[in-house]
């Protein structure tokens, strides 16, 4: 709220005082009337493209888990792939060797 008595402070010295500038009171009311309405608005449109974006970016992630869900369904290589890689598994009889992947960089 002190804001916006600050703001009609300088609006009020900028458009001075003096009947022959009755155009700047109307000025003066307007921006006092639509003023906070305009101010939330701009806030609610730039919430609403932030929103947007995270939305899109969530679809992304939901895309890629649904394909990553099919492939774990109906593809056993890439199971074992998967297996093999993140528990560090191996079949009876192989040798496993780790590799650092900052080695390999």
């Amino acid at each position: 709220m002190a804001a916006l008595s600050h703001a009609v402070r300088r609006v009020s010295q900028a458009l001075g005082r003096g009947p022959r500038r009755p155009w700047r009171w109307g000025l003066l009311g307007a921006v006092l009337l639509f003023g906070p309405g305009l101010w939330h608005l701009g806030r609610m449109s730039w919430e609403q493209r932030r929103l947007d974006r995270q939305l899109a970016a969530l679809a992304e992630e939901r895309e890629r888990l649904q394909i990553e869900q099919q492939r774990l369904q109906t593809d056993s290589t890439y199971v074992e792939g998967r297996i093999r890689s993140t528990f560090k598994v191996a079949r009876p009889g192989e040798i496993v060797i780790p590799l650092d992947r900052s080695d390999g960089d």
